[in-house]
């Protein structure tokens, strides 16, 4: 007779005639049993995994454990099984659901939080369910995502596993884009074409953004040396295995940029913010992030000689950079760098 604590680890329903016969004959040796006997015993910590027998048209069932034999060792009498079967799915279902309607408002506050001018991008993979129901719970997910008081549309890109959040009117929070001068992709190749040749000592000028808004537009795999950020906004705007040494990023706003494999010596980010920019694989070298921000970003790469004073890392869950000989005193850092430090803005 069970008097363990017992775990139900699987379930079969026999139909009544065959019930009939297993229940008349527990102590012989049952197929059924054999199949699987390794897997209803006693675990380690005294509790029964028990398989429980049912019949189509009754109401109890036998709970049976094996310890590995093919036959029943030790059964139990389970009154009222289907009940019962049907409580523990009832809490079962009770607690998912509490648990993605918990989950859903997180991310609803996360689009708010994280947006820009009322738009939010983030990978479906950030909330997915790794089990064999997975494209149902995403289903589910987005579905519960778009009847949020927040949120006025959800669309998913397919081939990115991304999802496109745009926000309801009352909880837009827009920036004044008025004071910056937007600019367009030929607009940077020019400036980068001109950067260039002002880098190599011929004509040409110096690439100065100060103050532009970058929206969807490419910097990536640029000479950016020296080049002036002060004040710009960049959306969408990668920069990825461009050479940033040098260059000033005071204030800067980033928003889902690329920033991996760059080139970045004695570059300058005080004030900077980062919103779900990807930093994993940049090495920085005697930077300064005083009181820079990172959110919703994956950083990692490495800071060797940097300045974070102030420096906000975000949510550990994102990464963190490897700090190797970095300072956390702005004024004491630009002494050994033989640099100004920066002005708060």
């Amino acid at each position: 007779m069970l008097t363990n604590v017992c775990e139900i680890e699987k379930v079969v329903e026999l139909i009544d005639e065959e019930y009939a016969l297993f229940s008349q004959n527990l102590t012989i040796p049952h197929e059924m049993l054999a199949r699987e006997s390794e897997r209803f015993r006693t675990d380690k910590h005294g509790i029964a995994r028990c398989l429980l027998v049912m019949a189509e048209n009754r109401q109890d069932g036998i709970l049976v454990l094996t310890e590995g034999s093919d036959r029943a060792m030790y059964t139990a009498h389970l009154p009222n099984a289907r009940k019962f079967l049907k409580m523990e799915q009832s809490l079962a279902l009770s607690e998912f659901v509490d648990r993605i309607h918990s989950t859903v408002g997180d991310y609803a506050k996360r689009a708010v939080d994280g947006q820009v001018e009322g738009e939010f991008r983030m990978p479906l993979s950030a909330f997915h369910d790794a089990s064999e129901n997975a494209a149902y719970i995403d289903d589910l997910f987005l579905e519960m995502l778009s009847e949020r008081p927040e949120v006025a549309h959800v669309e998913e890109d397919i081939e990115t596993r991304e999802i496109f959040v745009t926000l309801a009117p009352d909880y837009v929070r827009t920036e004044d884009n008025m004071e910056l001068r937007e600019l367009t992709q030929r607009d940077v190749d020019i400036m980068c074409a001109k950067h260039l040749l002002w880098l190599h000592g011929a004509e040409g000028e110096q690439a100065d953004f100060s103050n532009c808004l970058l929206r969807d537009l490419n910097l990536s795999n640029r000479n950016l040396e020296s080049a002036v950020f002060d004040g710009a906004k960049l959306v969408n705007t990668p920069l990825y295995a461009s050479n940033i040494s040098y260059s000033s990023f005071s204030g800067t706003r980033f928003y889902r940029c690329e920033l991996s494999r760059m080139k970045a010596e004695n570059a300058m980010f005080p004030d900077a913010f980062f919103h779900s920019c990807e930093i994993a694989t940049t090495a920085y070298v005697e930077c300064n992030f005083s009181r820079a921000t990172f959110s919703e970003s994956n950083v990692g790469g490495s800071m060797h000689q940097c300045c974070i004073d102030g420096t906000n890392f975000g949510n550990e869950a994102n990464g963190r950079p490897d700090l190797i000989q970095c300072s956390e005193d702005e004024e004491s850092w630009a002494e050994d760098m033989h640099c100004s430090p920066s002005v708060s803005m």
